[in-house]
């Protein structure tokens, strides 16, 4: 195996982000209430993205109160198990969790949101993104021309993150450099969109495929990914992650 400037890493390890002890779980929220810390929040059924706070924290009956959106249409998101995705910054580290099965009232005379306490917490330290193994039986693809080239180079994504992506296709079809920087990406996920991104060669590898053929392996960083994108990567991270904790229960 030839390496170039490459680390491996255990894919879908989550054991290094996890927070599930519940009164970290608590502190962390109580935290983000008494900052105000805002909340992204991005509905897996609605689709639709959100800010949001955190108005209360009640210990002992182990839930919270997110204040409502402006738009007021999350309760096919909200009122169901996992609906919503959350994502915030906290003590300088990146904060998500899902969330749902939650009930529409008033909390201290606004429009709130009462919620179980999430049962687990990922936290990641500056620059560090969850990484998870894309499903090899509906894999998303990433298409690009490089600028001196004219072929179009079509990818398999072995993996992905928020801060980027691992990409897998044929020897000849690309000649890439580490730290050359692709515009002009396509980013196809199944089930959620296509998206047109930017990427940053950080790594490369040749590895042998399972039937003996040659393939490349290059690691990429998105490069000022926009924030609707990050989104619904987190989204489509969150669903990997909750498919594959329920296939093991």
């Amino acid at each position: 195996m030839d390496i170039h400037n490459y680390q491996s890493q255990t894919e879908g390890d989550v054991s290094r982000y996890l927070v599930d002890s519940p009164l970290e779980i608590e502190r962390i929220l109580r935290g983000m209430m008494e900052q105000k810390i805002l909340v992204s929040g991005s509905g897996n059924k609605s689709k639709n993205a959100f800010i949001t706070t955190v108005l209360g924290v009640d210990g002992q009956s182990r839930q919270f109160f997110l204040e409502s959106p402006l738009d007021g249409h999350m309760d096919d998101d909200l009122l169901v198990k996992d609906g919503a995705a959350f994502s915030a910054r906290y003590e300088n580290v990146q904060i998500q969790f899902i969330a749902g099965l939650g009930k529409r009232l008033e909390h201290e005379g606004r429009a709130a949101y009462r919620l179980p306490f999430p049962t687990r917490f990922l936290r990641f330290q500056r620059r560090e993104y969850y990484r998870v193994e894309v499903p090899r039986a509906n894999p998303s693809k990433c298409r690009f021309t490089l600028a001196n080239q004219k072929q179009v180079v079509e990818g398999v994504v072995a993996d992905i993150s928020i801060g980027g992506i691992g990409l897998t296709y044929k020897p000849g079809e690309a000649d890439v450099a580490l730290g050359q920087v692709i515009h002009g990406c396509r980013l196809f996920i199944p089930e959620v969109g296509e998206f047109v991104v930017s990427l940053k060669v950080r790594n490369q590898i040749d590895l042998t495929l399972r039937n003996g053929e040659h393939a490349w392996r290059i690691g990429c960083e998105f490069i000022d990914l926009p924030s609707i994108v990050e989104r619904e990567l987190q989204r489509y991270i969150f669903k990997i992650e909750r498919d594959r904790h329920a296939q093991a229960k």
